[in-house]
Formats: structure tokens, sequence, C-alpha cells
């Protein structure tokens, strides 16, 4: 009875530094840190089997939280990040959430990955708040002959692209680097452009040949 209550317990886990990851271990989730990543008041709540968490060094990962229900799933934070107030959402098996190194990303961010598919974003990138990231919608939808029509669709974000305040990056979206998202942005297709500004609803490009500097 004990045992199970203890597996119970540690599927769900508050960390607030990097001792706690070798203190406690969480069922079917690993966590790879090499002991310079900081965490403050960050929950982890993993069920499922060969799941992996890993912080790649020098990761400021803040009042955020992680869930994941299903197998097989990834994810990556790269070195040097910032993230404050997160929160990465994992469903089903085999999807994988990779960020590259020196993400900074501030509040009530949130990064949704199901259906086995990939969230890939890029180094260098800057976020703002309330950013949704979504690779599917999360219900399905059919026609009359019972085929899915919103199938989920992995999303790509390159190198160097700053996000403003409340975009929403929906399935299978590719923004290309050095690009800019105006806030509150709802962005829907792929775009194949570097060094531009994307912005309104739906997105379109409003900008071309620019740049930023973080």
């Amino acid at each position: 009875m004990f045992s199970k209550l203890k597996r119970k317990l540690k599927k769900k886990l508050i960390l607030n530094n990097s001792r706690h990851i070798k203190r406690f271990g969480l069922i079917g989730t690993k966590i790879e840190s090499d002991g310079s990543d900081v965490f403050e008041n960050c929950t982890f709540e993993c069920n499922g089997e060969n799941n992996v968490i890993k912080l790649c060094g020098g990761v400021n990962l803040t009042n955020s939280n992680i869930f994941i229900s299903g197998s097989g799933n990834v994810i990556s934070i790269g070195k040097g990040s910032y993230i404050s107030g997160a929160t990465f959402w994992i469903e089903q098996d085999g999807n994988s959430i990779i960020i590259g190194d020196h993400l900074s990303a501030n509040s009530d961010d949130n990064f949704t990955c199901i259906g086995g598919h990939k969230l890939t974003i890029g180094k260098d990138c800057l976020f703002s708040t309330q950013i949704n990231f979504q690779v599917g919608d999360g219900h399905t939808i059919f026609d009359a002959e019972g085929k899915i029509i919103n199938e989920t669709e992995d999303i790509s974000i390159g190198d160097h692209v700053w996000i403003g305040k409340r975009a929403t990056i929906l399935k299978g979206v590719r923004i290309m680097n050095d690009c800019i998202v105006g806030a509150g942005a709802i962005l829907t297709k792929q775009f194949d452009e570097t060094n531009c500004i994307i912005a309104g609803v739906p997105a379109k490009i409003v900008k071309k040949g620019v740049g930023w500097k973080k």
C-alpha cells in the first residue's frame, strides 16, 4: 500500500533546485541536468514511460509547469535559456518540444504538443507574454463522410525570432530566421521568408528586409 502511494506522489513533483533531480525521480520520466540548471517553484506531473526532460546547461526555469501524459516524449531546453511562468503540455505518445539555446521567454507562454508531433524552436529567440503554440486543435473535426479534416501538424520556429504579446502559433506554422511576429497575431500557415515582420489576424507579412536586436 505504501509503495503504491509513493509511486503516485512521485508523478507530481515541485523542483526548487537541481539537487531535487538527484534526490527524487518521476515514474516513467527521466530528467537530465548537469547540475548547472536553476529551478524555482517548478511543477512536473508526468504519466507514461520512457519520457525525457533534458536541460542542456545553465537553464533558468522558474514558476513553470510541465505536464506529460503518454510515452516516448521528449522536452529539450537549450543551454542558457531563461523561461518564467511557462506551461509545457504534452499528450499521447512520441511528441517532442525542442528549444534551442538562449531562449528568453516571459510569463504565461504555453507550449502544447499532441498526436506524436514536434514543436521546434531555434536558438536566440525572444518571446513576450501569453504566447500560445498549438500543434493541434484539441478536438477532432470530421467531414460528412467521417474523414478527419483537422489533423495535427508540426510547428517550426527559426533562429533569432521575436514573438510579441498574445500571439498564437497554430499547427503547421513555420517561421524563418530573424523574423518578428506582432502582438496579437494569429499564425495559421508557413512563412518562407527571413527578416520579415508578420502581423495581423490572420497573420501575413507586412514588412520585409528587417532585422532586430535582443
